[in-house]
């Protein structure tokens, strides 16, 4: 089962929590917060603007806003991105998923940072859940990620930031499909 956020609320402490669903108005999380299970995002806010939330579990970004320009959303699964908003108005936080990432067009972050960091030698998959995605900026950590649909790295409508894609040593980025950028820089 799942603890579902219904109404406004603030989630703290040091505990772990199993399953978490957001389904509410807004939900502030302060200090580090650690989700046993899976997350999942539906409706309203989740904001993590004050620490770290890490997600044992798959990330579900189905809906609502993800707020948070000084947090963490730490990933040890898979993140599946289908229209959770991450706009330069909601200041998203740097999101680190260890699994496969998984989006549709729907999700398209203006500003922000996502972290591809599971433990290498893996092979995880950059994939459309349906039409191209988009990324910001996008840093491979280490292991091998594979983009396997059209991914779209550029700056969003009104974006000021320049996107880019940064390669760490150890890190290794595979393309099978397109990968567009625009306005771009390239790190390794």
């Amino acid at each position: 089962g799942f603890l579902t956020m219904a109404g406004t609320g603030l989630v703290t402490g040091t505990g772990s929590y199993g399953n978490v669903r957001v389904d509410s108005t807004g939900v502030v999380t302060a200090g580090n917060v650690t989700i046993a299970g899976s997350l999942d995002i539906r409706r309203g806010r989740l904001d993590v603007s004050a620490g770290t939330v890490r997600v044992s579990g798959n990330a579900t970004l189905g809906g609502g806003t993800l707020t948070g320009s000084s947090g963490i959303l730490d990933v040890d699964g898979s993140v599946a991105a289908t229209g959770t908003a991450l706009t330069a108005a909601t200041a998203p936080p740097t999101i680190l998923c260890a699994g496969d990432w998984l989006a549709d067009q729907a999700f398209q972050p203006e500003t922000g940072l996502i972290v591809l960091d599971g433990a290498g030698p893996a092979t995880t998959r950059i994939g459309s859940i349906g039409g191209p995605i988009y990324f910001h900026a996008m840093t491979v950590r280490n292991g091998v990620r594979v983009i396997d649909t059209p991914v779209h790295i550029e700056t969003r409508a009104g974006g000021l930031q320049v996107p880019k894609v940064v390669v760490e040593p150890g890190g290794e980025l595979r393309v099978t499909n397109r990968l567009r950028m625009s306005c771009w820089s390239l790190e390794n």
